[in-house]
């Protein structure tokens, strides 16, 4: 959504697809894709200074990317939008099942933990053929509050918040701003929206209005390959109970340490405050059980 919503801003240049360079140790590569564009048009034709951007989902979660974000561009700014892990997990796993097959995904019960055995970070260098066979869907990738603690934003010197915790990933004391929001957040429907373009654009320091969010409706099934199809799941089925209960467990972890840590450091910007940490307040539940409030 992000992507091509901030594409639609004449202030903003946000390429058609993810870049994940950073991911492989490899900046010269952004620049290498980048420098060109900025060179030919570094500001709109009234003369406003344009912003860019790149998509990458796992920027916060692999061994280079953050470090290189800090050695070679201190001043970037974060757009992260987190969701309910149950919700994340179907999300992920339909998207990889369908897109990677005749591969096979593992069964559910078998994605519970790390996507890598003794490695804390998610494997760079393999997806359809990473050795676990789990294409980098694993329960583990849930526990978002993990990957936003790398930023360095929190004390982490009370036993409570190293409880929640405990990874061993690389945390860098770093000085970015981060914008945060949840995935309900861009649906124009949903109270916690209300602000959202407005408190969008001022943390971009963009000086003109971003678009307003339209009105949810459904998309149509974009999926035409009737046996991948076969290989989608329906999360709330019984044989998927088991990762159900890690993934909501991660995220009431995950509810509590942005609430109660991450929200306070002043790096930390969020749109509707009250209306966010309501919306993380039902991340402790399991969304099977109410699947009408969750769009399921």
């Amino acid at each position: 959504f992000l992507m091509n919503y901030l594409s639609k801003a004449d202030e903003t240049y946000i390429n058609h697809g993810e870049v994940c360079s950073m991911d492989r140790h490899r900046p010269q590569k952004v620049v290498n894709r980048y420098y060109p564009i900025i060179k030919d048009k570094r500001y709109t034709n009234d003369g406003r200074r344009i912003k860019y951007g790149l998509k990458c989902p796992e920027e916060l979660e692999t061994e280079y990317a953050l470090q290189d974000y800090v050695t070679y561009f201190p001043n970037i700014k974060f757009v992260v939008t987190v969701r309910h892990p149950v919700l994340w997990f179907q999300s992920y796993y339909n998207f990889r099942a369908y897109n990677s097959y005749p591969l096979k995904m593992p069964p559910t019960d078998q994605l519970i933990g790390p996507c890598q055995q003794g490695y804390p970070y998610v494997p760079w260098n393999c997806s359809h053929h990473c050795e676990s066979g789990n294409m980098k869907v694993c329960t583990d990738r849930a526990k978002f509050h993990h990957a936003l603690s790398r930023l360095g934003k929190t004390p982490m010197d009370t036993a409570e918040e190293k409880a929640l915790l405990g990874h061993k990933m690389q945390t860098i004391q770093t000085t970015n701003k981060i914008f945060l929001m949840e995935n309900r957040q861009i649906v124009m429907e949903n109270p916690a929206s209300a602000n959202f373009p407005t408190d969008l654009r001022d943390f971009l320091e963009l000086s003109t209005d971003l678009a307003p969010l339209k009105h949810f409706e459904k998309k149509p099934d974009r999926y035409s390959n009737t046996e991948a199809l076969k290989e989608k799941i329906d999360i709330c089925e019984p044989q998927h109970a088991k990762a159900r209960a890690v993934l909501v467990e991660h995220g009431r972890d995950a509810a509590k340490w942005i609430t109660e840590y991450f929200l306070e450091s002043p790096d930390v910007t969020v749109t509707s405050r009250e209306r966010f940490v309501e919306l993380l307040s039902d991340w402790g539940t399991d969304p099977c059980d109410d699947r009408e409030k969750f769009r399921l």
